[in-house]
């Protein structure tokens, strides 16, 4: 077993687990005295196929990525007393989904570190859309998704060169197909049979008639 030395310490990882390292992002294992990382980002979305020169500098267009940030002037005089209980720092395991846009992940220590990213986002489209402003301090009822698209579906489709057919949103009256004319025959009423009651033979009675001679018994 070897000494350590209680002004510094070790830093002991199990497992390390990370998907993504991108956009002069760094991923560090042990101690570095200096880490210097700079990433330039132009985000454009225009509507329509709209390319830009390639054989100009696009960075050079926009003024944001020629500013160079001030940074606080380094202050060397600085008491500090470390009193390390555990010379090693133990850590299980570390899950990381990505490292991006001048990133870092060291374990062990650093001396000095600069990170600079600078991102630049534009949105060119045919139409102004609509924007909803909210007041601080008041409840707002979010936006609907077909709230925010309905400046864009109510207007025609602007047409430009694409490899995919894109038909226009212009409303078609619908096309009302002939349909064949059957003749139904009536509906005859059904009546209900009522029964009669037959009648009755009328008896002819004795005559009173004395001069009538014909027997009747």
């Amino acid at each position: 077993m070897f000494n350590i030395d209680p002004r510094f310490r070790l830093a002991a990882v199990e497992t390390y687990d990370v998907n993504t390292v991108l956009f002069s992002s760094v991923l560090q294992f042990g101690d570095v005295f200096s880490i210097n990382a700079e990433s330039n980002a132009l985000a454009l979305q225009e509507e329509g196929n709209i390319l830009a020169d390639p054989n100009k500098d696009i960075f050079e267009i926009y003024p944001i990525f020629k500013v160079i940030p001030k940074h606080l002037p380094y202050v060397p005089n600085v008491k500090l007393n470390r009193v390390n209980l555990n010379p090693t720092i133990q850590v299980g395991s570390i899950n990381y989904n990505g490292i991006s846009s001048s990133s870092a992940s060291v374990v062990g220590s650093v001396h000095n570190a600069t990170m600079l990213a600078r991102v630049h986002q534009i949105r060119h489209f045919t139409s102004a859309p609509t924007i909803h402003y909210q007041t601080p301090g008041q409840h707002h009822a979010q936006p609907t998704f077909s709230q925010l698209f309905q400046p864009l579906m109510t207007q025609q489709m602007q047409p430009f060169q694409s490899d995919v057919l894109v038909q226009p949103t212009t409303p078609v009256s619908p096309v009302v197909t002939a349909h064949a004319v059957i003749p139904v025959a009536p509906v005859v009423p059904v009546h209900v049979a009522v029964p009669t009651v037959p009648a009755v033979p009328a008896v002819a009675g004795r005559s009173t008639d004395p001069t009538d001679s014909t027997l009747t018994d």
